[in-house]
């Protein structure tokens, strides 16, 4: 991606990509339940606008569809904040099984991962990733590959073999123009599968699976991460991506009355050395992503809960690249979190401080 240094980025609308040389913005990409619409005719641009769901209907109602995913790349390379006039990169995590499938929170594990073994939705599926990545085209942009879903499915391989090929997936049959051939029929060929869409119809991207660090305090977490993500064919993308916490910590303790989410040194010290084992294995470096926002400055009110991790990871900037880590990317992951808005300032300012002491590349 032509840096060297540690990259940021953040999620967030109006002009906060203007105010900081943030090196990418990422952008959720989801959908209703595909039984509740006519998608193929949604892509087709057949049907109304009005009558779509997801990504794909996210712009006024005109023929073409999809034109939400062009105008961010458009906005993004519009952006030169950062050194030697580099474009802004856009981000795309695609998160679509769990929306897409219909199902309800709570359901993920046995849900969700049994949603990959159904040729009707999963078909689907493929077409709608094969048209976002259509597209992207020759453009430059990164993606992420479905938060959570792979810890869902290692926790379901873990009640058999421990391995991905332990769980169906109608791969083929749903997919059979691109991945007819060489791919089995299992949550391992559906990773695969995906990656390889990416090489054919949006040559200039990047990629990487989720890797969920719900264990990864406990011992043997990270090894058993690497070989779960190696058999998932995890070294064929580019990058990895975690997620140290989608919400601040105080609201947690506060709202919700959960409390040990906040971090200390210690902590960070922990993650990122589970996060610098999982990479060393697999051979490719993480991005934290959906980082929490919130910071030491605010009051535990809405949208201003106090967190610390964007003054500990700027400030431990050393610790984090030696932990393999090439990027981090901040953006709340609920509506009461604190934001690039409400943070007062902190991470534009802390960005923009990092921009300038790691030589502007």
């Amino acid at each position: 991606m032509g840096h060297t240094k540690v990259m940021v980025g953040f999620s967030g609308g109006g002009s906060a990509g203007d105010d900081a040389p943030f090196d990418m913005q990422y952008q959720y990409f989801n959908s209703a339940s595909f039984s509740s619409y006519d998608h193929a005719g949604c892509i087709a641009g057949t049907v109304a606008n009005t009558s779509c769901s997801g990504w794909i209907a996210w712009q006024e109602d005109v023929a073409e569809r999809g034109l939400f995913a062009k105008r961010f790349i458009d906005t993004a390379k519009a952006r030169t904040l950062n050194s030697a006039s580099r474009p802004q990169i856009p981000y795309f995590t695609y998160y679509m099984v769990l929306p897409a499938s219909g199902l309800a929170e709570g359901t993920s594990v046995t849900g969700e991962t049994a949603a990959l073994n159904d040729q009707v939705f999963l078909t689907t599926y493929f077409n709608d990733w094969r048209f976002l990545l259509q597209k992207i085209g020759t453009q430059q942009a990164m993606l992420h590959i479905e938060p959570d879903l792979f810890g869902y499915l290692k926790a379901r391989a873990a009640t058999t073999t421990g391995l991905p090929s332990a769980i169906p997936a109608k791969v083929t049959a749903s997919n059979p123009s691109d991945c007819g051939t060489g791919y089995a029929d299992d949550a391992a060929g559906f990773a695969k599968c995906m990656i390889h869409m990416v090489r054919v119809y949006a040559p200039n991207a990047t990629v990487g699976l989720h890797v969920s660090p719900w264990t990864h305090a406990s011992a043997g977490d990270a090894a058993s991460w690497a070989s779960f993500m190696l058999a998932l064919s995890a070294d064929q993308g580019d990058f990895l991506v975690t997620d140290p916490s989608d919400r601040d910590a105080d609201w947690y303790r506060l709202v919700q009355g959960q409390s040990g989410h906040d971090w200390d040194v210690a902590k960070m010290t922990t993650f990122l050395q589970w996060t610098k084992d999982v990479s060393t294995t697999v051979g490719k470096p993480f991005f934290l992503w959906q980082l929490p926002l919130g910071n030491s400055y605010q009051n535990n009110t809405y949208q201003h809960y106090i967190d610390h991790r964007v003054e500990l990871l700027f400030s431990h900037i050393g610790e984090v690249r030696d932990a393999n880590v090439v990027g981090l990317l901040f953006g709340s992951g609920e509506g009461a979190q604190t934001h690039i808005g409400t943070d007062g300032g902190l991470l534009i300012g802390k960005t923009r401080q990092h921009y300038i002491s790691r030589g502007g590349d």
